[in-house]
């Protein structure tokens, strides 16, 4: 009969971690997306800031468990993270290899009104001049400068340890009761 008893006891017990455990991974992988959040914001390059302020995470229950989202809500975060032109299909060194960017063969111009010379020059950018006056600047594109796959690809082994520490220690908990 005891081992009757021990047996609800377990049962009892796989109950209560079957319940809190899609409590523990939603706490557990919020922190991971955070983790990969605050990653990707130290390493985007930035000159105002604003990229780095519209890296975003989310965490949500699924109907088949939990879901993370890392995301950039900015129109220009790809081009930085994939690169542009001629120059992003040259070195796009760090991007995930489960993408294949397709990349726009020629140069452009970009209106003198979008930025400052002084902004054109410090990416780089060429500047076009008629009769003394900017007329805008030309560029073939820029290289690939990865933030975001790096901040999850770098962090993954990290993450995968923390989430089986957090359900173990449920388990632990939930055995112990």
């Amino acid at each position: 009969m005891s081992d009757l008893v021990g047996l609800k006891k377990l049962l009892d017990q796989l109950d209560a971690v079957s319940e809190n455990a899609q409590d523990v991974l939603l706490k557990s992988m919020k922190k991971a997306a955070g983790f990969v959040r605050d990653d990707a914001r130290l390493r985007v390059p930035f000159k105002t800031g604003d990229l780095r302020r519209r890296i975003h995470s989310r965490t949500t229950k699924t109907e088949t468990g939990v879901r993370s989202v890392v995301s950039v809500s900015s129109e220009y975060g790809a081009y930085v993270e994939f690169g542009t032109g001629p120059r992003g299909e040259e070195n796009h060194e760090g991007i995930s290899p489960e993408l294949n960017p397709h990349y726009s063969q020629t140069g452009w111009m970009i209106p003198a009104s979008a930025m400052s010379e002084k902004d054109a020059e410090d990416y780089g950018l060429g500047i076009a001049k008629k009769d003394g006056k900017v007329i805008g600047y030309y560029t073939k594109g820029m290289p690939a400068r990865p933030f975001m796959y790096p901040a999850l690809k770098d962090n993954e082994d990290q993450i995968n340890k923390n989430i089986a520490k957090d359900l173990k220690k449920a388990i632990k908990e939930a055995a112990n009761d």
